[in-house]
């Protein structure tokens, strides 16, 4: 089924969820023996390191965000701080999750335009997926989404990883495989890049578990089943 272009359509919310119970199952089929996949929910800002943001925020106006506690509590008062604000978690994620044992190896996540629309979250999204990174964890993520127009997932991880690649403007879907470590420090970090258009059907990409195991995700037939019932009452789907 060719890719629907999300900004004119008002569904994401739902076909987003199916979407990734159809990649979980795909996954789950294909992995090898010793691993295993589940569904988790994340905050979306919290994963990873280095993190330059906190996993909540603040609400409301600076009027209202007056401390209660405006004195320094004393070092010896253990259970006394000094201010006391209003807070809100931000909005979660649903992320697929691969493990060896008990170890976390890979993660898959569909973005979403929340994950983008500021610059707050697109900094959040970046933090999260170099934080995976960081520990070793090999990354999958896919954006169909192209607004906005003047920002790239995949070439805002690779300036914060401080490499070179051609310009990937979105909808794009990327893996990255950690390899190493290197006898001289760090590791080394393998990109795959896919580009995606509105209208045309979707890749399969390879999911890293390991710097040689990979399984295929078909993405086309994941995004088929995901949307097909879930989209067939809509005019502009069926060419009304």
């Amino acid at each position: 089924m060719p890719l629907h272009d999300w900004s004119k359509l008002p569904e994401w919310d739902g076909v987003h969820q199916l979407w990734i119970v159809e990649l979980y199952r795909d996954i789950k089929a294909k992995l090898p023996p010793g691993y295993r996949a589940g569904m988790a929910t994340v905050p979306s800002l919290t994963v990873g390191y280095p993190a330059t943001h906190p996993d909540a925020i603040i609400q409301g106006n600076r009027a209202n965000l007056a401390p209660i506690h405006t004195t320094e509590a004393s070092p010896d008062d253990l259970s006394a701080f000094d201010t006391e604000v209003t807070i809100s978690t931000l909005d979660p994620s649903k992320i697929i999750e691969v493990f060896r044992d008990r170890d976390l190896v890979a993660v898959l996540e569909i973005i979403s335009p929340g994950n983008k629309d500021r610059l707050c979250t697109r900094t959040g999204t970046v933090d999260k997926i170099v934080g995976y990174l960081s520990l070793g964890i090999q990354v999958m993520y896919v954006d169909v989404h192209a607004r906005p127009y003047d920002f790239s997932l995949a070439d805002a991880i690779a300036k914060t990883l401080d490499y070179l690649q051609v310009p990937c403007p979105s909808p794009q879907a990327v893996a990255y495989r950690i390899n190493g470590p290197l006898q001289e420090g760090g590791r080394t970090l393998a990109v795959r890049r896919a580009a995606l258009a509105i209208g045309q059907p979707l890749p399969t990409i390879g999911l890293p578990l390991s710097q040689t195991l990979i399984v295929s995700v078909n993405l086309e037939a994941t995004y088929a089943r995901a949307t097909g019932e879930y989209l067939s009452w809509h005019p502009s789907i069926n060419g009304a």
